[in-house]
């Protein structure tokens, strides 16, 4: 079983549709893929010299915050998943997960709802990155969950 995803935020009837469509076509997402210690390295506090410091607490705080920023900026929890680093992207402090930040997932690179130009931006601002979202192809070990269950408990 791999990670779930979030629906966009579209009708019943669409959610019903994506479910069905999920089954026999790979997910596309469309959003940031992201490198945690280079996320760190951005958004780090500068720790006060006088006191010990732990670099390993200060990134789990930094990055928490992080989360905690994309979710008050409307993301819901299940857009922000564990995604492989991509070889592309790899260096030799890459972990072999990053984040990928889901702005809205489709099928073959069209979106299922429209992203606007402000949200892209402010979750740009949030990642501390003038990178431009892009697509990227979900192995199967991400899926939905269930459409009648999402629309039942419609996942803030």
């Amino acid at each position: 079983m791999g990670d779930r995803l979030a629906y966009p935020d579209v009708s019943a009837e669409m959610i019903h549709e994506i479910y069905k469509q999920s089954k026999h076509e790979r997910i596309c997402a469309y959003g940031f893929f992201v490198d945690l210690p280079d996320l760190y390295e951005r958004k780090r506090s500068v720790p006060d010299p006088g006191r010990e410091f732990s670099v390993t607490e200060d990134m789990s705080k930094v990055l928490e915050q992080v989360r905690l920023d994309l979710l008050a900026a409307g993301l819901n929890h299940l857009s922000i998943v564990r995604f492989p680093t991509p070889k592309n992207r790899r260096k030799i402090t890459s972990p072999d997960k990053g984040w990928l930040i889901i702005l809205v997932t489709g099928f073959k690179n069209t979106p299922h709802a429209p992203v606007s130009e402000e949200f892209v931006k402010r979750v740009q601002a949030i990642l501390a990155t003038e990178e431009q979202p892009t697509w990227w192809l979900m192995s199967r070990l991400y899926s939905y969950p269930s459409a009648r269950w999402w629309i039942k408990h419609r996942m803030p």
